[in-house]
């Protein structure tokens, strides 16, 4: 019974978040017209994708709009659908497009600092919101079964983004790059195809968020009249 009413919850808290539903479907329909009308993914991607080696203002915010893949595009959607519907919630939704754009921007100027490499996906969005979320109800419990409360699992995406910005073999970080040589040699190698410098980057964007919202010391009463207005 208890789980039917939880269930009921989610699915009416989904229904409400109108701004994370419009991003996912924009996201499915971007994927969907480059796979049927693109023939030169590659041309397609090196004008929204995110590259210094190619830079163009735009793609500051135009590589969060388009995925890899479809596993790429599913995995940002379900990090956003999981934190994203709770903020929109809760902050309402003017708030959680900037929390959005900031994780966006800082994701892609990250990655710039970092790499040369081409940059695709919302993966800084995502992060931002979790991070966000996570900041903002730091003693909720996440990865049920084994409860970790969300304060300690943000500081390890945080820290475990770090760490796997400094071990990739190609930036010669002394003791980091040898590990990450060692990782790479044993099959790992897909773990730096990854861009970490945007998922650090969008995660800071998201905890400085919430920490601004914090020190306006913002109550529950507060959130709840916020949110009646809204609605009303």
């Amino acid at each position: 019974m208890k789980s039917a009413r939880q269930l009921g919850q989610g699915l009416k808290l989904v229904a409400l978040a109108r701004l994370t539903l419009g991003v996912i479907l924009f996201w499915v329909a971007v994927e969907g017209f480059k796979s049927l009308a693109i023939e030169d993914t590659r041309m397609f991607y090196q004008c929204f994708g995110l590259s210094r080696l190619e830079f163009q203002p735009w793609q500051l915010f135009t590589h969060a709009l388009v995925h890899g893949n479809g596993i790429h595009l599913a995995m940002n959607a379900l990090l956003l659908l999981g934190a994203a519907t709770h903020l929109e919630w809760i902050l309402g939704w003017r708030r959680l497009a900037g929390i959005l754009a900031a994780g966006v921007l800082a994701g892609g100027l990250m990655h710039l600092a970092w790499s040369q490499s081409l940059l695709v996906g919302g993966s800084g969005a995502a992060f931002a919101v979790l991070l966000c979320l996570m900041t903002l109800s730091p003693e909720s419990r996440w990865l049920m079964p084994f409860p970790v409360s969300a304060k300690n699992l943000g500081r390890g995406l945080i820290v475990a983004s770090a760490i796997l910005l400094m071990i990739h073999p190609d930036k010669g970080i002394p003791g980091f790059s040898q590990l990450g040589e060692a990782l790479a040699k044993a099959g790992l190698e897909q773990v730096f195809r990854t861009s970490h410098s945007c998922h650090l980057g969008g995660a800071l964007a998201g905890w400085m968020i919430a920490r601004w919202v914090m020190r306006q010391r913002v109550s529950l009463d507060r959130l709840q009249r916020d949110r009646a207005k809204r609605e009303g």
